[in-house]
């Protein structure tokens, strides 16, 4: 049966930010940025979202290896704003984009991934989520997708760009909303194509 992913470890590894970060966490791929929140209207001061393509905000567009799971062409983006495609799975924004435009941060949630992101989008949140992927890992892999235990890789490599500690996060964190969308691609190409792990397909 395929490793699956459950909730209860994301919740163990949010609960380990409370504790100083291992030498082994991914190297930050630029110098650290400091924990400066800006002031906002409500107590929340960041947003991270973890998933598949309800909250993937781009980034299938930048995974090293080649995956069909992409949304970098029309019609997708068509209302987003000047009509680009960003690799949001929508025609414009998605309900985190519209989230934290209503929380005063930014005007919409960037992709982790995306190479553009300045210290300020970082502080007030992105998305680590990958369009295709699901809580099973088989769900990710058979469509080159990051599984949830990559996307929290991420988050551990973003952690580590606060001076290695994830005391130094803290500020932010602290006051930050964690957001996870996946389960339905699991039914969908595990228990109804796949069958994955031995579940049997539905009688007819």
């Amino acid at each position: 049966m395929a490793n699956s992913f459950p909730f209860s470890l994301l919740l163990l590894f949010l609960l380990s930010l409370l504790h100083p970060l291992s030498t082994g966490t991914a190297q930050p791929t630029s110098p650290p940025f400091p924990a400066s929140v800006p002031p906002t209207r409500h107590s929340i001061s960041a947003v991270f979202a973890f998933g598949d393509s309800t909250l993937d905000a781009g980034n299938n567009n930048h995974l090293p290896n080649p995956t069909f799971v992409l949304a970098d062409h029309p019609p997708y983006g068509l209302d987003f704003p000047r009509g680009i495609s960003t690799g949001r799975f929508s025609n414009g924004r998605l309900i985190t984009d519209s989230l934290v435009a209503a929380l005063g941060l930014k005007d919409s949630l960037p992709a982790f991934l995306a190479g553009d992101l300045t210290p300020l989008d970082l502080l007030t949140g992105v998305s680590f989520a990958s369009a295709g992927s699901g809580l099973e890992d088989l769900t990710a892999t058979q469509s080159g997708v990051m599984t949830v235990a990559e996307q929290l890789s991420n988050f551990a490599a973003y952690l580590g760009r606060f001076n290695g500690t994830a005391a130094a996060a803290a500020p932010v964190i602290r006051n930050a909303l964690f957001i996870v969308g996946a389960g339905s691609n699991d039914m969908m190409m595990n228990f109804y194509c796949v069958h994955s792990g031995g579940v049997p397909r539905p009688s007819p």
